[in-house]
């Protein structure tokens, strides 16, 4: 398994049991609410070490209620899986996993939310 894929699946499997559904591929015609994890980006490190890899995992939250307040509750939710924490990967051991990036905003409805983040994961490989 590549480190990208390592940490997508790490990321997800955090997120299991999450009140919302959690999703790579969301199916057709889904209704929110629900988490995606959309990108992985691989950002190697190095200069500090040669089996060290630093992947930012970007995920975004999608909800049909009115207001921030279900958008919110899914970001804190998903803020104390992985602020933090070790994740056991497939692919190697997690040193680090810290949330860099949450944000809530309108939609372009005017009523729902939706949020964002980025989660970086640190691989020891």
């Amino acid at each position: 398994m590549s480190v990208l894929a390592a940490a997508r699946k790490g990321v997800q499997d955090a997120l299991a049991g999450l009140s919302v559904p959690v999703y790579a591929h969301p199916p057709q015609d889904f209704k929110p609410p629900f988490v995606t994890i959309d990108r992985a980006l691989l950002n190697p490190d190095d200069n500090i070490a040669e089996k060290i890899s630093r992947v930012r995992v970007t995920f975004s939250v999608f909800s049909e209620a009115r207001g921030a307040r279900q958008v919110e509750e899914v970001l804190d939710e998903i803020y104390a899986r992985l602020h933090d924490v070790d994740l056991a990967l497939d692919d190697g051991t997690t040193v680090m996993s810290k949330i860099e990036f949450l944000d809530a905003v309108r939609d372009q409805d005017g009523v729902t939310y939706v949020g964002s983040g980025i989660v970086a994961v640190t691989v020891w490989h």
